[in-house]
C-alpha cells in the first residue's frame, strides 16, 4: 500500500531525565506515505476495519486524538546545508 509507520512511546523516566517542558502526551504515531490517498486507503482495509480498529477503540481516547499533516525535508546532508528540495507540494 506504500505506507510505513512507527510508534514512539516515553516514560516518566524518560521525562525527568529532561530539564525543559515536556509534551502533555506519553505516545506517538508517526506514519510515513508517498501519497496522502494511501493514508486514507489504509482506513478502509479489512484488517484495519476487523482488528486494529477495535484495538484503538478499546486503547484510546479518541475524542482527545490530536492530527498533523506534513512533508519531511532533509536540511543537511553528508555535514552539508541543503539549498534545494526536490520535493514540491
Amino acid at each position: 500500500m506504500g505506507a510505513d509507520s512507527s510508534k514512539y512511546h516515553t516514560t516518566s523516566k524518560h521525562k525527568a531525565l529532561l530539564k525543559m517542558p515536556t509534551l502533555s502526551y506519553d505516545g506517538q504515531a508517526d506514519f510515513w506515505v508517498r501519497k496522502y490517498e494511501d493514508f486514507e486507503k489504509a482506513y478502509e482495509d479489512p484488517f484495519y476495519l476487523e482488528v486494529v480498529k477495535k484495538d484503538e477503540e478499546y486503547l484510546f481516547d479518541l475524542k482527545s486524538l490530536r492530527v498533523t499533516a506534513g512533508v519531511e525535508y532533509c536540511v543537511i546532508e553528508d555535514g552539508k546545508v541543503v539549498q534545494e528540495h526536490a520535493r514540491k507540494i
